[in-house]
Parts: structure tokens; C-alpha cells; sequence
């Protein structure tokens, strides 16, 4: 019968590396260490839909654009320069790595603190706002809106309110009573509120009471 004998270095001993499958591990830790890492969005191509990140001294080659798609939508946000994101790496390689999330920082902070408030802010202003809490949806937008429909569009409402002009480019039917709290004005300058008829007589009435 033979007997094997181990001799087991102690920890703090480093006159032995160990290897795994031929990999050091100073390799592997390595690699570990790299599974996730933090960077900023250096350099992005748009139109090729690729980016580059910064994490510590290391410049990534092009890597994948994040994507948001889901069953019934594709979504297309573009991405900027000096924006930290967090990098998954396969194998700790940041060759293969994705973006998988994206933070605030002091120069890109949060656009509110309120948790009852859902928010997109766009860069020139334009908000698109719900707040669960009281219920109501805001959206103020710093240049045209045009809503387009090749059928029909409907807003369902007891009561709506125009603040400015309302120009309307085609015939009008109202299934209600229309009331004006001034002039109604038609064709040829003609007011409703003080325009004449020829009488039976050949004069003019009197504008309407």
C-alpha cells in the first residue's frame, strides 16, 4: 500500500503560483475583478449606432449600442459623451463587454427627486411629466406639436380648454348647441351680431337683438 502526502504551503507563502487549467491566478482575478465595471461613454458613432467607454486607463474598442426593444416597439435614444454606464464583461474581457445600465452623475444628475413623479426631460426643455399622487399628466413641449392620424382622432373629455387661436382647415359639425361669448364673424367680414338683411320694403333691417 502506498500513502500520498500533500504539502500544503502556507497562505502567506509565495514561492508556489498556482494554475488553474493553466490559467495564473492573478489571471483569474483579474478577470473576476472586470466581470462588471464602471466607465464613461468616450466616443460615439450614431450613425453606425457604436460607442467607446473610458473605465480606469483602459479605452474600449466599438462596442454594441444598448438596445430597448420590445414586442410592439423599437425604441431609438440617442446616447451622449461624459455619460457613466456600467459594463458587463464576459470572461472579466472588456473586448466583449455591454452596456447594461447607465448613471446619474453631478454634471448629468437626476431631473427631480419627487417619487411620485415620473419624468422625461429632453435637452431643450421640452417635459413629458405623470405624477401617480395627484394624478395628473403634463406635457409642455418648447416648439410645435402635430399629431397625425390617417383615420380618426378622439379626445374624451366633459370639459377642454383652448387658451390660444384654433384655426380649422375643414368643414365643422356640431351635434350641440354652440355658444359665443363674442362676434361671430363669416364670409366677407359679415357679423353675426351686427350684420343686416334687406327688408320687405327694400331697407335694411335692424342688427339682430
Amino acid at each position: 500500500m502506498y500513502t500520498l502526502a500533500l504539502h500544503i504551503p502556507p497562505l502567506y507563502s509565495r514561492a508556489r503560483v498556482i494554475h488553474y487549467r493553466g490559467m495564473k491566478t492573478a489571471d483569474i482575478n483579474r478577470r473576476l475583478e472586470s466581470l462588471i465595471r464602471l466607465g464613461t461613454i468616450a466616443q460615439v458613432d450614431h450613425a453606425a449606432r457604436r460607442l467607446r467607454v473610458k473605465t480606469g486607463d483602459l479605452l474600449t474598442g466599438w462596442l454594441p449600442w444598448p438596445a430597448e426593444v420590445g414586442r410592439n416597439f423599437r425604441r431609438w435614444r440617442p446616447l451622449r459623451e461624459g455619460a457613466q454606464v456600467v459594463l458587463a464583461c464576459p470572461s472579466g474581457d472588456p473586448a466583449q463587454a455591454a452596456i447594461i445600465g447607465m448613471l446619474y452623475t453631478q454634471s448629468l444628475d437626476r431631473p427631480s427627486a419627487d417619487p411620485d413623479v415620473d419624468l422625461i426631460e429632453f435637452e431643450d426643455g421640452t417635459r413629458l411629466e405623470y405624477n401617480s399622487h395627484s394624478h395628473h399628466l403634463n406635457a409642455e413641449c418648447v416648439g410645435d406639436v402635430t399629431i397625425v392620424s390617417p383615420t380618426h382622432v378622439t379626445i374624451d373629455c366633459p370639459d377642454s380648454t383652448l387658451t390660444g387661436k384654433l384655426t380649422v382647415n375643414n368643414n365643422i359639425r356640431c351635434n350641440a348647441k354652440i355658444t359665443a361669448a363674442g362676434d361671430v364673424i363669416a364670409v366677407d367680414s359679415v357679423s353675426l351680431a351686427t350684420h343686416k338683411h334687406t327688408g320687405d320694403d327694400g331697407g335694411l333691417t335692424s342688427a339682430p337683438l
